[in-house]
């Protein structure tokens, strides 16, 4: 078998020209070598041997053997090529502090200026629901939803459990009711329900959802049964600063009602649990 060509690897980590890392590989594997030899083993045309030698020997990479033909031959490479490395890794560093700094100052200057910049999919017909599961899937501290009374049995009917199952790995799930809804407070105090009143009047069917600081949702039913049926469009925004945004409305101006057991309770799908919301 014959041995792996590193030349290129040399030529490209290690900043060496194409003859210089064919010679100095072929000094490494053969030993002490005339320059004709190299030449012509390297493909390295005759006029240009020498001037690869020279530099070879000024990086201190290889050495000339005094004898009669006159050779060459190779430093060891744990000799030569780790301070390379070692500067390397010093570049790699400081190009990291470079775009640290620089992103700081870009979040910065983004949290005062009047234009933003983000992402967003849309999620359509069959692909809304489970789209807006894996975002919800993803949560790792916390769950904000913004709705209506309208519209709480049907997003719980879908996402009750997996909000359930998040509940249980400790994410803290907050359910926020437009001061529009006509809530069921009977309802509410018999579960125990964690719920908020926000000082916003709401569309009886849009859906907001703040997932930690990262997503936000905005979920749009097509019809009055839209979510159950997977009939609907959820937006949905990967922006800290709209996230923020929503907090700033949803906590602003709002009021406790009540203390929080198993969401889904509500809904008959599981007993009254001991954790809150």
């Amino acid at each position: 078998m014959s041995p792996r060509i590193f030349w290129r690897d040399l030529q490209d980590y290690f900043g060496l020209s194409e003859y210089e890392a064919k010679a100095y590989e072929f000094l490494v594997g053969e030993g002490p070598s005339t320059a004709r030899r190299i030449s012509v083993a390297c493909g390295i045309p005759r006029t240009k041997i020498y001037e690869t030698l020279k530099k070879l020997i000024e990086y201190e990479m290889i050495i000339e053997v005094p004898v009669n033909p006159k050779r060459f031959a190779a430093l060891p490479p744990s000799e030569v090529l780790r301070p390379i490395l070692k500067l390397q890794k010093m570049a790699i560093r400081r190009f990291n502090e470079i775009v640290w700094s620089l992103q700081k100052r870009y979040e910065r200057t983004i949290s005062l200026t009047s234009m933003l910049r983000g992402e967003f999919w849309l999620f359509l017909g069959s692909d809304t629901i489970k789209g807006v599961s894996d975002v919800l899937s993803k949560a790792r501290r916390e769950i904000v939803t913004l709705l209506s009374w309208g519209s709480f049995a049907q997003f719980y009917n879908v996402f009750g459990r997996l909000l359930d199952g998040l509940v249980e790995r400790g994410v803290k799930v907050q359910v926020c009711f437009s001061a529009d809804s006509e809530i069921d407070r009977r309802i509410c105090r018999n579960i125990g329900l964690n719920y908020k009143v926000v000082n916003i009047n709401l569309s009886s069917s849009i859906i907001f959802l703040r997932v930690d600081d990262e997503y936000l949702i905005v979920y749009v039913p097509l019809r009055s049964s839209g979510l159950t049926n997977g009939d609907g469009v959820a937006v949905l925004l990967k922006n800290r600063i709209l996230s923020s945004l929503l907090d700033e409305v949803l906590w602003g101006s709002s009021r406790l009602e009540g203390r929080g057991q198993s969401i889904n309770h509500l809904m008959g799908l599981a007993p009254p649990a001991a954790h809150q919301h």
